[in-house]
């Protein structure tokens, strides 16, 4: 059996792996030509650093939502129940964020606009208030915190693959016929 130092060191290695690659790949979207004609609140993001936000999510509660959800059939109901709601809120923060593709670079241009901070101040809210809720150490804290955990992976899985679904539509409708 596998002690819980021995995972901790594992995610910790891959949570600086994650930030690595994710810096690497920031700096890749501000150096990319195309960077020099975007508008204001814009950036370009290369596809693959849209997919590290879903494993940072993973790597960092993916432990507490298994020990959290699944005890019994109900936190794992709670935890679904919380990724119904996360799920939509993914996909409107990247209908709204969403510009065009840049199928040169393998990248998305990107906005931030009203509606997506407003989104995004949604989530944030939900997951403080449970936070709250949580560290009461009440059936329901544990509950809200399952809740939480559920709707914080799937937004981010949500909003990820939406993306990336709206990347290969958008580049399929520039490509040429042939």
């Amino acid at each position: 059996m596998q002690s819980s130092s021995g995972t901790n060191g594992f995610e910790t290695v891959v949570l600086y792996a994650v930030i690595v690659a994710a810096a690497i790949l920031v700096r890749k979207g501000r150096l990319d030509p195309a960077a020099n004609d975007l508008e204001r609140r814009q950036r370009i993001r290369p596809l693959l650093l849209e997919w590290l936000d879903p494993v940072i999510a993973v790597v960092l509660v993916g432990s507490t939502v298994w020990t959290t959800a699944f005890p019994n059939v109900a936190h794992g109901g709670v935890s679904l129940l919380g990724a119904a709601v996360g799920i939509p809120i993914g996909l409107a923060r990247a209908r709204v964020m969403f510009v065009r593709a840049l199928p040169g670079s393998k990248s998305v241009v990107l906005t931030r606009s009203t509606t997506e901070y407003l989104l995004l101040g949604l989530l944030l809210c939900l997951r403080l208030g449970g936070n709250a809720i949580a560290r009461a150490h009440s059936t329901g804290g544990i509950y809200a915190l399952a809740a939480l955990l559920g709707l914080a992976v799937a937004e981010s899985v949500a909003r990820s693959a939406a993306i990336t679904i709206r990347y290969r539509n958008s580049a399929m409708e520039g490509a040429p016929i042939g």
